[in-house]
């Protein structure tokens, strides 16, 4: 049987027409106004999804470009402390060669002496330099400066000099996020821009016979390496050559006795450290566990470092000599 169609029920379809298609008008003026085809998570679940997560990686995007602006501006300056330093360098190689000739007289060698130690000021300085309160060469130790210069006084002409620079940064360079879990190094440490020369570690500690008590690490430059209960003094100096970091081991022997040699490859400041329980670096006499790294080298062992300082410091004093 066919249905009976009345005149209500049309009324009642139309308007239901018209509803629907007053909603869908309503929708779309909504998206020509706002610029978004979703404006209620509700009119369309997945797309809703895929908008949240499109909008939340383009801000980690931005994030992440505005952090590569800014150590931009960070390598620039870095930049150029490094080419001042260059230029200042070239300046003592002209001294160095000047006064190489025998012609000149001791107040000649004497105002040289001063130069250079103003030379040498001025490239602590730029050592030290900062940008926005974070040291540039303190590696990941940011909140202080990466030198302190010690002084002395000369007796004779009452001028005040550079006697020793430390460095109180540690060996780590500094690294920047350029996307998820990718990293970049935008600086280098101190102790290894401003290093002339390879540093050597010579204990005084006779360890004939030595090997590790117990199970532990040892951290050389940062790089970990793990020592063995019962490994000796080959075992452990192969470990360390073998480890891929700037730094050689050896055993000197001599009348019998034994002495742990840590020596570094490349011109730089060697950082030890013992740790996971291992007391292998100290009990070979390398390092004191009461001290922080890099300065914690035992105080007993002869440590041979050539920083740029140390050879401009014994350049003055030669000039002065």
């Amino acid at each position: 049987m066919i249905g009976r169609v009345s005149q209500q029920s049309m009324v009642s379809k139309f308007t239901q027409n018209a509803m629907i298609r007053e909603k869908e008008m309503q929708k779309t003026e909504n998206q020509l106004a706002s610029g978004y085809r979703v404006n209620l998570p509700s009119e369309d679940p997945v797309a809703t999804i895929n908008y949240m997560d499109y909008d939340s990686r383009l801000k980690e995007i931005n994030t992440y470009s505005d952090l590569i602006q800014n150590n931009e501006n960070k390598l620039n300056l870095t930049d150029g402390a490094l080419n001042n330093t260059t230029q200042v360098l070239q300046r003592i190689r002209e001294l160095a060669v000047q006064m190489a000739n025998g012609t000149y007289t001791k107040e000649d060698r004497m105002k040289a002496a001063t130069e250079v130690d103003q030379l040498a000021r001025q490239i602590l300085a730029n050592a030290n330099t900062q940008f926005k309160g974070v040291s540039l060469f303190g590696g990941t130790s940011i909140t202080k400066k990466a030198f302190v210069p010690q002084f002395t006084v000369d007796p004779k002409s009452g001028e005040e000099f550079i006697a020793n620079v430390q460095y109180l940064g540690n060996h780590q360079s500094q690294l920047l996020e350029i996307d998820r879990g990718e990293t970049v190094a935008v600086n280098a440490p101190g102790n290894q821009i401003f290093w002339s020369g390879n540093m050597t570690i010579i204990p005084t500690k006779n360890v004939n016979g030595y090997t590790a008590p117990v199970d532990g690490s040892i951290l050389v430059d940062g790089k970990e390496i793990s020592i063995n209960r019962g490994d000796n003094l080959e075992t452990i100096a192969r470990k360390i050559n073998n480890s891929g970091v700037a730094v050689y081991a050896s055993i000197m022997t001599q009348n019998g006795q034994s002495i742990f040699q840590i020596e570094s490859t490349s011109p730089h400041q060697v950082t030890l450290r013992d740790i996971k329980g291992g007391h292998v670096f100290e009990e070979l006499g390398v390092i004191d566990s009461q001290m922080y790294p890099p300065l914690n080298y035992s105080p007993s062992a002869k440590v041979y470092q050539d920083s740029i300082f140390d050879t401009l410091v014994n350049f003055r004093k030669a000039l002065m000599n």
